[in-house]
Formats: structure tokens, sequence, C-alpha cells
């Protein structure tokens, strides 16, 4: 693994006064459950919270393996809420001095001729509406990117049926973090309202019980409300009620006492380049103040990020065809698939890497929600799941745990800041309401 390190080991916890009975239990110390702890200490500081994590820190499963980009323009109002609020939160912390990594490179997307135009019409829309995203032609990227090739003409390229680049979206409010240092942001701050962490802590059971317990050996039966009244763990049961924030392990979780999470794990894969013949790709001025080429989409899915350390891109792409859903605790990067999959493309778009192969690699999952892709958080047997984040976790933590808690704590409308607000049944399952998003390359 290279420029991805999970969360630093921790102790048992700080402050564990109460092991036995807490008012919420947040199953998961990845960037979802400490958005959800952070948020639900926010709202209601009076309140006792733990966090139940398997590892032996935070950030030790899928989020530090985030590409960790962030963006705001969405054309589903769902969507552009999560984003937005979440880019507000990360912009305004940053500005206080919070180190998250925070660099707002923006988000360049490479289109095809043929849609192009469709593309750009969204754009305008959007920019009528707010947004700030540059449209720009062929022949000014040309200009702009280094040894761009608009019009791959190679005899591999008409093999793979590259597409001409008919132009590109810029979207200046968008960028890039370091995932482990949100995540540590969240932590600090949940520790700093006095929530209680338990590493090396893994659920083994939850406890389930009759909402009007009778005494009876075996309950609760068919007849009674059941409800799941804590968890099991071998340091002992601890009561409360439970939110699962997981990420790919919440869908096994939660399956035990039946339900569904409606969500499913897939792996993606992370390579990184460098060399020293990227330093005018890597060192870019064209675009924004901060000096490095946007996190760029070619057209097809291949994407570059730029690293913030060194001259450096990760590289990556999101196959679906082929990649089986499921459970990996320990996925690995597969070289083979870079060389067969990502490296034509990316070197025949950018002819600069046709020599250049991978210094380093990983490899993490995704929890992915297959009907829309959006986030689900939804209650049922007293049980609060968030899943579905579908790789926009990080995008989208803030407001994320925002509508978990509020949600926890029986807020119909939860507050995300700067006058946005979302029912927080809408990403539930049962009063549902994601419009489709267009602005997907």
């Amino acid at each position: 693994m290279d420029g991805r390190e999970a969360g630093k080991p921790r102790t048992a916890g700080r402050g564990v006064k109460h092991l036995k009975k807490y008012d919420a239990i947040v199953v998961g110390a990845g960037v979802t459950g400490l958005s959800t702890a952070f948020n639900l200490i926010s709202l209601r500081p009076d309140l006792s919270i733990c966090v139940v994590e398997a590892g032996n820190g935070i950030a030790t499963g899928n989020s530090s393996k985030s590409a960790s980009g962030f963006r705001t323009s969405f054309t589903s109002d769902v969507n552009r809420k999560l984003a937005r609020s979440t880019a507000d939160y990360f912009i305004r912390v940053s500005s206080k001095g919070a180190d998250i990594g925070l660099r707002q490179v923006g988000y360049l997307y490479l289109i095809a001729d043929d849609r192009f135009a469709h593309f750009s019409s969204v754009a305008e829309r959007l920019n009528r509406n707010g947004s700030a995203l540059r449209i720009i032609d062929a022949g000014s990227l040309e200009k702009m990117i280094p040894g761009i090739v608009v019009e791959p003409a190679s005899e591999d390229a008409e093999i793979m049926g590259l597409h001409r680049i008919g132009g590109g979206i810029f979207d200046p409010v968008a960028g890039i973090m370091d995932p482990v240092k949100v995540c540590e942001h969240y932590y600090a701050a949940a520790l700093a309202g006095g929530v209680d962490f338990l590493f090396n802590t893994r659920v083994q059971e939850f406890i389930t019980e009759a909402d009007r317990p009778l005494g009876i050996p075996g309950e609760p039966f068919g007849w009674q409300k059941a409800q799941v009244g804590g968890v099991k763990t071998a340091r002992g049961d601890i009561r409360g009620r439970v939110i699962v924030a997981a990420g790919t392990w919440a869908p096994d979780i939660v399956n035990a006492i039946g339900v569904d999470a409606r969500a499913r794990p897939k792996t993606r894969q992370i390579f990184v380049l460098r060399g020293q013949q990227l330093a005018d790709l890597y060192h870019n001025g064209n675009f924004s103040t901060a000096g490095t080429l946007p996190f760029t989409f070619l057209p097809g899915g291949v994407y570059l990020r730029p690293e913030t350390s060194d001259e450096a891109f990760d590289i990556g792409f999101a196959d679906d065809f082929g990649r089986r859903f499921g459970f990996e605790e320990y996925p690995a990067a597969d070289e083979s698939f870079f060389e067969m999959n990502i490296h034509p493309v990316l070197s025949e778009y950018l002819p600069v890497f046709s020599s250049i192969r991978p210094s380093g690699s990983w490899a993490g999952q995704y929890i992915i929600n297959t009907f829309d892709s959006n986030p689900i958080i939804f209650e049922e047997y007293g049980m609060i799941t968030v899943t579905g984040m579908s790789g926009s976790g990080i995008l989208k933590s803030y407001a994320i745990g925002r509508i978990a808690a509020s949600l926890f704590l029986g807020i119909e409308e939860a507050d995300l800041g700067n006058g946005i607000s979302i029912r927080t049944d809408e990403l539930g399952y049962r009063n549902r309401h994601v419009q489709a998003e267009e602005l997907v390359f």
C-alpha cells in the first residue's frame, strides 16, 4: 500500500465510565460512524454515546483507502444537498485551521465528443441555478493540459474504440482531502464532546427484546413487538439504542437479525504513478490557485487524482462488469488489472504515462446501493442503519452523520447548515425520494 495508512491504533477509549449502558451505541469507527457520533453529540451534548469498533483504531477499514474527493455540482436535489452541506463544512473548518488535507484543486471532466453537447447543456442549467462550472472546448484543453491528446488516432486507440475529447467541464468548488485526516477530525471532535470509544471490540450479536417483556425465556416471540436493545461483545453486553454505520460490514451485521441493508460491497483499486516526467503535467496553474492538475476524469471513466505529497497521481477505474459483489476484509490491488484495463487508455490520452508503471497500489471496497447509488439511512426494530454510500461516503459524510443523528433524535427535518435541510426519511426505503443524477460521466 502506498500513500494510504489507517488511523493510528488507539487504546480502549477515553473515559469509558459505564460500559453496560449508553444512550447511543454507534457500531463502526470509519468516516460514517465518526461523523454520526460527532453530529449526535453536537446536537445533544447531554447524551452518553459509545462508538464500538472491531479494529484497533479509527479508519482501519475502507475509509482510509478512499480517493477522497469532494464536489458540489449535481442535478439531483438530494445529491446537491448532501454534497454542498458537507463541502461547506469542510471548507469552513479548514479555513479555521483544521488540518483535513483539503486542497481545492477542482474536478475536470473530459467528455467524449458525442456527449459533450448534452453535458454542456446540463452545466449551463446548473450555472443558472448558482453553480460556477466552466465549459472548455477541446482546443483550449490542448493549451491548458501539457501533452493531452484530444483525438487518439493510433491503431490501439482505434481497436479500443477511444473517443475524441469534445471538451471539458471544470468544477472549481471541488477538490481533494486526506481521508485519514478527515476521520481524525471527526474523532477529535467527538472525543472533545465526551463520546467514548471501544476499539478491538467486535459486535458478536445484538441484544434483542420485546418492547413489553414478559420475562419468558426466548423472547421476543413472533407475537411480540421486537426491538434491538444493545450489543453483545467479548467485553460484555452494552445496552442502548444502536446505530450501525459499519461500511461494508453493515449488511452482514444487520442481516443477523433479518434486517436488509439493501447495499452490497464491491472492490475498487487505486494505483500510484510517479516520475520526474510528470512534473509538467502535475504542476498546472491553468485551472485553480492550487497549482496542480485538477482531479481529472478521462472519457470512459479512468481518473487521475493529484497526490498532495509529491509529483504523483492516484489512478483508478471503477469496473462494474466482471467485478463481483461480495465482502472482502483484505482486498488487494491487481497490477494486471492496471496493465490491461487502465494503462492502455491512460497512455493514449496522456502519452507521458506510456513508460510509467505503478510504484504502489491498494484496494478497498465500496458499499453500493444498487438501485440509486445514494446513502440509505433507516430505522427498523429501533435500530438505525447507515449504509449504501456507494463511493461517496467522505464526500457526503457530514450530511450523512447529521441525518442519522437527527433520525435518532426523532427530528423530522435535518438541518444541514447554510439554509440546507432534508427530511430524515428521504433516504430511507419507505418514503424514499431520490432523483436520478444526470451529471454522471
